[in-house]
């Protein structure tokens, strides 16, 4: 050390030998932490729901591309799907998440052994995902209630026309007797 260095200032100046200095080592350490994650002990996680998201991006992407004029512009219920005629930006955000996982999945080992840092941008780009798949589950979930609802007509219906039937089979039944 300098005669006229203090000892705060010694941590800045690498030593006479050539080893870095503290600052210098927390510098090296955060930086091979980035760029050489180590996957976090605890971290086994289940891979498919990030890949089967992956999967639906593209075929969201697939279709915007491919009918996104025709669903903003057919009728009210299939703008749904689009946020109302906006396939362009739907279009971007299912991009952008799949690029986003697919990076994600070479670099995690499939998102097996994710770091702390990958792990945030998993979550990141799963709920950019189900955002850009918003429109789409929306009119899922319509087609399931409205076919919930077709069955219990049928099923009311079926008991409308059977009720008479059966009704008049006891009645006859009970006349013969």
């Amino acid at each position: 050390m300098s005669p006229g260095a203090s000892r705060a200032d010694s941590k800045f100046v690498a030593s006479e030998t050539g080893a870095p200095s503290v600052w210098g080592a927390h510098l090296l350490s955060g930086l091979k932490a980035v760029l050489h994650p180590q996957p976090h002990p605890d971290r086994k996680r289940k891979t498919w729901p990030p890949m089967s998201l992956a999967v639906l991006d593209m075929a969201n992407a697939a279709s915007l591309l491919g009918a996104g004029d025709w669903i903003d512009q057919t009728s009210r219920l299939t703008m749904i799907m689009s946020w109302g005629g906006h396939h362009n930006l739907l279009l971007i955000i299912s991009l952008t998440s799949f690029v986003l996982l697919a990076t994600l999945a070479s670099l995690t080992q499939a998102f097996a052994a994710p770091s702390d840092l990958q792990f945030a941008l998993i979550v990141l780009a799963c709920m950019t995902s189900i955002v850009g798949l918003s429109g789409a589950l929306a009119i899922g979930l319509l087609a399931v209630v409205a076919l919930i609802f077709l069955l219990l007509l049928a099923v009311a219906a079926l008991i409308l026309i059977l009720l008479p039937v059966i009704l008049l089979v006891l009645l006859l039944g009970q006349r013969r007797r």
